[in-house]
């Protein structure tokens, strides 16, 4: 476990860290434009950010070393818009349940403290669930390539061969979570301009790269 805290500066990881701060940041920066050119925007980045996602976690899952890169992109649809397409699938399976069932209690996402506990307890149990069956089910697109990877009779059986090694896994990203909203957080309080956004940018692409590396 503790080299996959590492593995980020592993090779030119450093550098690499720096750019992907750059272009995350950057990409921040021009989403505020909004419209039709954030939605392009959202659907290039989601679909870069899951090729680069799969290609740590196959290199892993190999048995790999290799340290972390940018993914090649040789054509739009096959690199950018199928895997946006899968990530997408990913989170509506994931976390499409907990929406459903906050629209249909009526449960106010912006004012938790109002909320009714009857109401609110089956979105909170919905959405717990979906955030324990998140990681595999990344894992299993990630590995066939495929959204039918999604099915409980593939996600389920999977958790259940490894549970230790998973729920440590899953602490661990609920750590990792809580450390980047809090530097998040942190970083707001910093009166320099763009300073913000790239430390925030930074930590992010680190703890993406660990995560993903854990999983894998």
């Amino acid at each position: 476990l503790p080299t996959a805290f590492l593995f980020p500066f592993k090779g030119g990881g450093l550098v690499f860290l720096l750019c992907g701060a750059v272009f995350f940041g950057f990409q921040d920066f021009l989403d505020r434009y909004g419209g039709l050119f954030s939605i392009g925007l959202k659907v290039v980045y989601g679909g870069y950010l899951f090729s680069f996602m799969q290609k740590i976690i196959q290199t892993a899952a190999q048995g790999s070393e290799e340290p972390a890169s940018w993914p090649d992109v040789a054509e739009f649809w096959q690199d950018i818009v199928q895997p946006f397409l899968q990530l997408l699938a990913t989170g509506l399976v994931c976390f499409g349940p907990a929406v459903v069932i906050a629209v249909w209690l009526r449960v106010d996402l912006f004012a938790p403290g109002s909320n009714d506990p009857m109401k609110a307890a089956p979105f909170l149990a919905a959405l717990l669930a979906g955030a324990a069956y998140f990681p595999m089910a990344v894992l299993a697109v990630a590995m066939f390539d495929r959204v039918f990877a999604l099915s409980p009779t593939v996600i389920i059986p999977a958790i259940a061969r490894v549970p230790l090694e998973y729920l440590t896994v899953l602490v661990i990203m609920a750590v990792i979570l809580g450390i980047k909203a809090a530097s998040q957080y942190a970083a707001t309080l910093l009166a320099i301009p763009f300073l913000p956004t790239f430390l925030a940018s930074s930590l992010g692409i680190y703890f993406l790269i660990v995560q993903t590396r854990l999983l894998g």
